[in-house]
């Protein structure tokens, strides 16, 4: 039984490469474009003033979903800013549904400094032009709709904002689900990312021996990435002084199988 796990295990992880999956990511600056028709937002080039010093990102698995509970430290080294931030809502390489929706967060909350900040959905910059095949493309940004926000950042000082959510798991294969964080996207603050820490807690599906966890786009510097199992429940993966690929992502599939 565990050889046939373990076979079910490879097949998904070859399934990630075709299939579909969402893209939640970590929160980055936003460019916001408005029009008669309404806005539209797109990643910001590398902002002059704000570095993401430090991350925390938790993710725990559930039967059924999976929550994600992640806090970014910024620290402001220009003048008083007031920022547009986003988080992108829209699945990787999915087209529209029927009705041209894009798959929804199940919950979505986020702060700043601890004061609760109100999100709200935003169209990707070419998504009011998109082609005739109606194709989303992750993770140009540009095609892609938002959740954004604008936020305070201080002068020479730290900013502290949290988001939380609850996502379905993207269908990796026969028996396993997949669950992704993009960390990508925090490329576009100031300088490199000073230290990333991703905590998996796998309790509620099996354990940490059910788990594979692998960084799809390492930038050449998968060295970097210190892997800790905590317990029989939880893995750890930190990454220090590192400026990620845009598309760098965390990909964490699990069997639902039998053991």
């Amino acid at each position: 039984m565990k050889r046939a796990s373990q076979v079910l295990l490879f097949l998904g992880a070859l399934a990630l490469l075709f299939v579909e999956r969402p893209g939640f990511a970590d929160i980055t600056p936003m460019d916001y474009y408005a029009s008669p028709s309404g806005g539209s937002a797109a990643p910001k080039s590398a902002h002059r003033t704000i570095r993401l010093d430090a991350q925390d990102v938790v993710i725990r698995l559930k039967p059924n979903s999976y929550d994600v509970d992640a806090v970014f430290h910024l620290f402001n080294t220009g003048e008083l800013s007031k920022e547009w931030v986003g988080f992108p809502k829209g699945p990787a390489g999915r087209p529209p549904g029927p009705a041209g929706g894009i798959l929804n967060f199940v919950r979505f909350e986020a702060s700043v400094n601890e004061r609760d900040v109100p999100f709200r959905e935003e169209r990707g910059l070419l998504q009011r032009a998109r082609s005739i095949l109606n194709v989303l493309r992750w993770p140009d940004g540009h095609n892609t709709d938002w959740l954004t926000a604008r936020a305070p950042f201080p002068a020479r000082a730290k900013t502290k904002i949290r988001v939380s959510y609850e996502a379905h798991y993207g269908n990796c294969g026969f028996l396993c689900s997949t669950a992704v964080y993009v960390y990508g996207t925090g490329r576009y603050w100031k300088d490199a990312i000073g230290k990333a820490t991703f905590t998996i807690d796998c309790a509620e599906t099996g354990g940490a021996e059910r788990v594979r966890a692998g960084f799809f786009f390492p930038d050449t510097q998968s060295h970097l990435i210190r892997r800790r199992q905590v317990s029989e429940n939880v893995l750890t993966f930190e990454v220090r002084n590192f400026e990620p690929d845009p598309r760098g992502r965390l990909d964490v599939t699990f069997s639902t199988g039998p053991r």
